[in-house]
């Protein structure tokens, strides 16, 4: 198989990525500190635009320093995130900061971030597709790109999951393949 290639079909690949969804961790307390931290600014950048509030906004840009993340990276995240809440046919449930469990959007969003960290840009498009037209899925996929890879480049590195590893073959049953073998995290 050539390197970086899918060996699934667009609908199978669909399929099994939403059977994955269904399998997540339901709880964010089992998700990975990478995904926690994503998760959380999300669910935080998100609040904030819904109310108005610029003081989440700067709780996540200082998130962002803490974590030693480039200004870059928050530019970018940013920026994704902007134009996903502006540009959306259909909004992505994101929940409050509060809420223990994992949404199916979070999920989707978590997939997009790992597969754009693994150089699957071209599939992450396809997860946001779920929300966006595609000339905003072009713009969005560039600013998300690169939060992705300036996040990894510090250490943030999130997991592809089972079904979306690109090692995984064509009619595998759901839960029968093992989760990509997990990067070292660089403090």
């Amino acid at each position: 198989m050539e390197e970086g290639v899918w060996p699934q079909s667009v609908e199978s690949w669909l399929n099994a990525a939403e059977e994955e969804i269904a399998r997540l961790p339901p709880k964010v307390a089992d998700l990975r500190t990478a995904e926690q931290f994503i998760l959380c600014n999300t669910r935080l950048w998100w609040s904030a635009e819904a109310s108005g509030s610029p003081c989440a906004k700067a709780l996540v840009r200082n998130g962002f320093t803490a974590a030693n993340l480039p200004r870059g990276a928050h530019d970018s995240f940013e920026r994704f995130l902007m134009i996903l809440s502006s540009a959306a046919l259909v909004r992505p449930q994101i929940g409050s900061t509060a809420r223990r469990d994992l949404g199916a959007d979070e999920a989707r969003l978590l997939r997009a971030v790992s597969l754009c960290q693994e150089g699957y840009s071209c599939n992450a498009a396809m997860v946001l597709k779920n929300w966006l037209p595609p000339t905003a899925i072009r713009v969005a996929l560039r600013s998300l790109t690169a939060f992705s890879i300036l996040a990894a480049m510090e250490g943030l590195v999130l997991p592809l999951r089972s079904l979306v590893s690109p090692g995984v073959p064509a009619g595998v049953p759901a839960g029968a393949a093992e989760t990509a073998p997990p990067r070292e995290m660089m403090h």
